[in-house]
């Protein structure tokens, strides 16, 4: 098969899961667990969404020192930053007064969830970067399975800016791939090694794995471990793309303080090489 970014065409390959209870079905955690990614309809419901978008305009307004904007000046930007729920109340609610870590551990099938950090992304319409073919493990000091992304949607989502995954991927047995900048023009200095290798040819992945993406409505959200390949063509819409991904880590997860830098670079000098992944800087939430 063809392995860009491209907008995909088709029917959707996947089913979705409605999430609205608060509780997800067998059938959506054996999905997780067989694609390494599940797609939850209606986890935040439509009269909410509002605030987020005002949100969303605050985080923009007043970055911090960790947020990033690619693309040209005067142009489509793809706009990041990072632990916004920590001094946004909108995200705040978001992550603490949903079922958003509920949902999180009974898709691990873990007995502690533990917080890591949250990320908001916008991306402008018209055009604009492209999220490259990654997966969050290299950007993260976590070992183990049990660290998924919980990305909810603030928009409509069609299948033509949709993010996509190869279905399976997380389940490689190969060491975590260096990490890589999103933005072609920069890079970065002094990353973790240890244990990583070089990320092969997109075309290689494809030849091995399925894509798979959904179309999303606002309030929808799709889960995916860390170890689970993904990315996002360039936003050619006439709209926004705002979404916010809340880490969370359980059972099987474990510090990783090999020497280098990960973006963001989250660290807890209190924790040893190996040693379960929650602290006082990443608070236990469950269990």
């Amino acid at each position: 098969m063809a392995f860009d970014l491209a907008p995909p065409t088709g029917p959707f390959p996947r089913p979705s899961f409605d999430a609205s209870s608060g509780v997800v079905t067998e059938d959506a955690v054996a999905a997780i667990e067989r694609d390494g990614v599940v797609c939850l309809r209606n986890f935040l419901p439509s009269n909410d969404v509002a605030a987020i978008h005002a949100g969303c305009d605050q985080a923009q307004a007043n970055p911090t020192t960790m947020a990033t904007t690619i693309g040209e000046p005067g142009g489509p930007s793809f706009f990041y930053d990072f632990n916004v729920s920590d001094r946004i109340e909108a995200f705040r609610r978001l992550r603490d007064d949903t079922a958003m870590a509920d949902l999180a551990q009974q898709l691990m099938g873990s007995s502690m969830v533990a917080r890591y950090f949250d990320n908001l992304f916008i991306k402008d319409g018209g055009g604009g970067a492209a999220s490259p073919w990654h997966e969050d493990a290299s950007f993260q000091r976590v070992t183990g399975r049990d660290s998924v992304n919980f990305w909810v949607a603030f928009d409509h989502i069609p299948a033509q800016t949709a993010l996509q995954y190869l279905a399976g991927s997380h389940l490689r047995d190969e060491p975590i791939y260096l990490m890589g900048h999103f933005d072609d023009d920069d890079d970065y200095a002094g990353i973790i090694t240890q244990n990583r290798v070089p990320s092969p040819p997109p075309e290689e992945l494809g030849a091995e794995f399925e894509k798979v993406w959904w179309d999303l409505n606002p309030g929808d959200a799709l889960v995916w471990f860390h170890r689970t390949l993904h990315g996002a063509p360039a936003n050619t819409l006439d709209q926004v793309r705002r979404a916010i991904a809340y880490i969370w880590v359980g059972d099987d997860a474990y510090y990783d303080a090999s020497p280098g830098y990960t973006d963001p670079d989250f660290v807890d000098p209190t924790l040893s090489h190996g040693d379960r992944f929650y602290s006082d800087r990443f608070p236990k939430v469950r269990g």
